[in-house]
């Protein structure tokens, strides 16, 4: 059965200052069902070689391909390492974050 919702924990420093280690987010996986992705959203993506979740921030978007980023830019695996993105990708849009304490 496929969940609208996922909660994930973020694990490494490449979305710091916005999400820290052990961080998790409330992620919603119906967000791009009827509207795109847009620019600054925090999304879920599979990475094209390993399939493994990451969470990156769109930061550009060219002919429905996304670029997407870490915002800690010297501890993050991203489109500058495998490139742009298609919308098939995204898994869903970080809809809450809750802080580690």
């Amino acid at each position: 059965m496929c969940f609208p919702f996922s909660v994930m924990k973020v694990t490494g420093k490449s979305m710091e200052p916005a999400l820290h280690e052990n961080d998790y987010v409330f992620v919603n996986k119906l967000a791009y069902l009827f509207s795109a992705p847009k620019k600054d959203d925090i999304v879920i993506v599979k990475h094209p070689v390993t399939g493994k979740p990451l969470i990156k921030r769109i930061t550009n978007i060219k002919a429905d391909k996304y670029f997407v980023k870490g915002d800690h830019a010297k501890q993050s695996t991203d489109s500058r390492n495998f490139g742009v993105l298609p919308q098939s990708q995204i898994v869903g849009k970080v809809w809450r974050i809750i802080k580690k304490k």
